[in-house]
């Protein structure tokens, strides 16, 4: 009895470990059946995950809104018109992703709710995942414009690499996150006025 008490407590306490380095460690994905898997670089993410760059855009959007939203300013109203742009993109990403089947599923197999799994996506490297940081030197003026600005180049980078257009919603959103960046532009020439 004791044996097979010590043995219930060491598989329960192997259960929470696993289930606690799928949430705190990045790279580690359930694997199908039994045990963990770590996942290495962006080709094998694609084998688990449908639509990264999708996914990486919606994470970079958010980002921008979150430094647009820290911004001092409202720069004439360029602010704020480059967030509803911004979260405008967010809805079109959301119905991309709603209306992508699920791996394995009819017709009728969408995913759960706009927002469900559309957690931070961690940069593996690749083009561009160094320009993220570039240029945030301190005393940089407007520093939440120019971090909203790199983060948008980046989900634009992210939208051009998607694979799907998802019936013009990825071309909407590229166009409303262009539109965010042209404004932001604008925000920081009219701060210069």
């Amino acid at each position: 009895m004791n044996t097979m008490t010590s043995t219930l407590k060491i598989l329960a306490r192997s259960a929470v470990v696993a289930a606690v380095a799928l949430l705190y460690v990045p790279g580690l994905q359930a694997a199908p059946g039994a045990g963990l898997s770590p996942v290495v670089g962006e080709g094998a993410q694609g084998k688990h995950e449908r639509h990264p760059h999708i996914r990486a855009a919606i994470h970079e959007l958010r980002e921008a809104g979150k430094e647009m939203k820290e911004a001092a300013h409202d720069f004439g109203g360029h602010r704020e018109e480059a967030l509803k742009a911004t979260e405008g993109a967010i809805e079109q990403l959301k119905i991309c992703m709603e209306s992508a089947p699920k791996a394995g599923a009819g017709k009728a197999g969408k995913t759960a709710g706009a927002g469900a799994g559309l957690g931070k996506v961690v940069k593996t490297g690749g083009e561009g995942a160094g320009a993220v940081k570039a240029g945030a030197g301190e005393g940089e003026r407007h520093p939440h414009i120019h971090a909203a600005l790199r983060e948008l180049h980046e989900a634009a980078r992210e939208l051009k690499e998607a694979a799907h257009d998802f019936g013009g919603h990825r071309e909407d959103a590229l166009k409303a996150t262009d539109h965010a960046i042209e404004q932001l532009k604008k925000a920081l020439e009219f701060d210069k006025k």
